[in-house]
């Protein structure tokens, strides 16, 4: 395989891996069939970390991402904890999970995860 050279090849491949993760986490929800058993399942487990991971890379891809790159998955962080909030909502905090209901705050602020803390560096001094 020959390394990924031109700037619309890496944005291409930086929207396809939201695209991809973001199409999970959609199944998970209940939103789009499973395409296993091309039926509609949902797992709010599976889906919190779905919305986590994302999370994660719009963090650690800040400042380094195009426009175009931004606006994908901000709108997709956004569409997916609105979904969570709602589909935790109609199924308890249950599905797939056991849990208790959550109220619709715990709900949003579990799709939020905190800012990592700067790494430290490794590299000794002198």
């Amino acid at each position: 395989m020959s390394p990924v050279e031109s700037a619309e090849e890496k944005e291409a491949m930086m929207l396809s891996l939201i695209m991809m993760l973001s199409e999970n986490a959609w199944t998970m929800l209940g939103k789009r069939a499973n395409p296993v058993t091309n039926k509609e399942e949902i797992s709010l487990e599976g889906a919190q970390a779905m919305i986590d991971i994302l999370h994660v890379l719009q963090i650690r891809t800040e400042g380094n991402v195009t426009e175009r790159e931004n606006s994908m998955l901000q709108a997709q962080l956004t569409n997916l904890r609105l979904n969570y909030v709602e589909v935790a909502r109609e199924h308890g905090g249950s599905a797939d999970t056991g849990e208790e209901a959550k109220a619709p705050e715990e709900a949003a602020a579990a799709a939020e995860i905190p800012e990592p803390e700067p790494e430290a560096s490794t590299e000794k001094e002198g």
